[in-house]
């Protein structure tokens, strides 16, 4: 119900685009998880300098979901590993969050990002079904765009790009 009630308040929410710092706020968000899961012995790579265009606030709650995502399922993973990293795209800059987890069912990608789409069941990984579909909103507050890649080798690419 929390996860429903932050997604309508997103649609409402003040958007007041600025040069916002990404890789300094997965700093702090791994932080906060490494504090919550200490068990989760896993590498996290942050490229350095992932500056884009847009409202801190609403984008730190994206990549929150994002790397909170990336962390619950490359747990399993040995040994578990996150990457989160930019590049300039034309006329907008592309932010990756990259894990070494289970992946999803590329059949089913279309799904994704709507809220209560669930590609997991519930007693192998929690969580509401609603998480990417936050990023996707404040993406499109944005003027973005969103996607999902399954890796070949394994593991999920989730990312956005937003307008310079």
């Amino acid at each position: 119900l929390d996860d429903l009630l932050e997604l309508a308040r997103i649609a409402n929410a003040s958007c007041t685009p600025q040069k916002t710092d990404l890789s300094g706020y997965a700093e702090d968000i791994i932080a906060d998880l490494r504090a919550a899961a200490p068990q989760w012995q896993g590498e996290v790579i942050i490229e350095p300098g992932c500056v884009v265009n847009g409202d801190p606030h609403l984008l730190q709650t994206a990549l929150q979901r994002l790397l909170a995502n990336a962390w619950k399922f490359s747990a399993q993973a040995k040994p578990p590993c996150i990457e989160v990293g930019c590049r300039k795209e034309g006329k907008e800059t592309a932010v990756w969050v990259r894990d070494n987890g289970v992946g999803f069912d590329p059949a089913h990608a279309h799904r994704l990002f709507q809220p209560l789409q669930r590609l997991h069941r519930t007693d192998q990984f929690a969580g509401s079904g609603v998480g990417l579909a936050i990023v996707k909103r404040v993406i499109d507050r944005h003027g973005g765009r969103v996607w999902a890649k399954n890796l070949k080798e394994g593991g999920a690419c989730f990312g956005f790009a937003l307008p310079d």
